[in-house]
């Protein structure tokens, strides 16, 4: 646990030692991919850990306490928005209207880093009406945790999907951490209800941040923007090949979002329910399905329904296959028929006399 010293020292009084416990991650069970599907290969949120305190194992995601400094960045890496590590950005009302202001732990201007602030949080502020974020200059190039998705990044994603709907855009600006410290404070002292004082550093990370719980199971875990514009871009879009598609539905069915849809004649995606999280190419035994970023809708995928020339029971497959399928996926992989004919007439199998 980090130690902060009071700098404010007075006669006959001892300095004042403050422990400050490190905000661990939480981690709803109900919502990862590797409690949904035990063949899941998600591993993002370990791979976004600088600390390496997220393990993937046989047994599913682990954390060692230890090394976990708090950071936070596990958080807006993982698609189903299952991990909670110190909460929402707090959102100030500003002389340019609502703003978001971001800081880092590094330069005292918030808690964890500031990269903590994915697409998905940064697209929720945006419905909430954010048009500016205030981020504070920090040393990311000399930080420990260097590496991660950065911020930037995640405005730049923001706004190529806004500008696909003929939105209007969020707008980066970056202060020194004295300045931005003023600004904030300033636009608080502007609130109503807001007291008008100087903000000590532990007032101003709880100022920055609103505490939540994690989301309900049922609440979506994806990028929502308005489905405006003419062919609008989507965060991540899922796609199956017609070419080795096997129809088989498996796709459909374990995606917990109903980002792929059976509609009986056909496959169709609904991109704006897709969160990235992969179960789809996972599950999917031929490698036809795969999970596009920053993409535009695909088309339906055009289904027939064909009767097995070997077992005689109907079966589906992409339209572009017709032609050339005579038999169903089962009876091509294992062709009982044939096992069949084989048993009957081994010379060497009494049962067979």
């Amino acid at each position: 646990m980090p130690i902060e010293e009071s700098s404010e020292i007075h006669p006959g009084h001892r300095t004042e030692l403050v422990v400050n416990p490190v905000a661990l991650p939480e981690i709803d069970a109900s919502r990862c991919v590797h409690g949904l599907f035990a063949s899941a290969t998600c591993e993002a949120c370990a791979n976004a850990c600088p600390q390496r305190a997220l393990f993937v194992s046989q047994d599913g995601l682990g954390i060692l306490e230890e090394n976990c400094d708090g950071c936070g960045l596990c958080e807006p890496s993982c698609p189903q928005a299952a991990i909670t590590v110190i909460g929402e950005p707090g959102l100030s009302e500003t002389e340019a209207g609502l703003a978001l202001f971001v800081g880092c732990e590094v330069t005292g201007t918030g808690p964890g880093c500031a990269h903590r602030i994915g697409l998905r949080a940064l697209a929720d502020a945006w419905r909430r009406g954010v048009r500016q974020i205030i981020l504070a200059k920090m040393p990311c190039d000399t930080c420990k945790r260097c590496g991660a998705v950065a911020i930037e990044e995640a405005c730049k994603k923001l706004n190529t999907l806004l500008s696909s709907r003929q939105a209007k855009p969020i707008q980066l600006s970056r202060l020194d951490p004295p300045e931005w410290r003023k600004a904030f404070e300033h636009a608080r002292a502007a609130n109503p209800g807001a007291p008008n004082s100087v903000l000590s550093r532990r007032q101003l990370f709880r100022a920055v941040v609103t505490p939540v719980a994690h989301r309900p199971a049922g609440e979506p875990a994806r990028v929502f923007l308005p489905d405006t514009g003419v062919n609008p871009l989507y965060a991540f879009v899922p796609a199956i090949s017609a070419d080795s598609c096997l129809a088989c539905d498996a796709c459909v069915r374990i995606c917990p979002h109903g980002a792929l849809v059976d509609l009986q004649q056909s496959y169709a995606a609904q991109p704006e329910r897709c969160v990235g999280c992969g179960l789809c190419v996972d599950i999917c035994e031929s490698d036809a399905v795969a999970v596009h970023p920053m993409a535009s809708s695909p088309p339906h995928l055009q289904l027939k329904t064909r009767r097995c020339g070997a077992c005689g029971a109907p079966f589906r497959t992409p339209l572009i296959q017709a032609q050339e399928k005579q038999l169903c996926r089962i009876c091509k992989k294992f062709n009982h028929a044939q096992t069949l004919y084989q048993v009957l007439q081994d010379p060497d199998d009494d049962t067979s006399q």
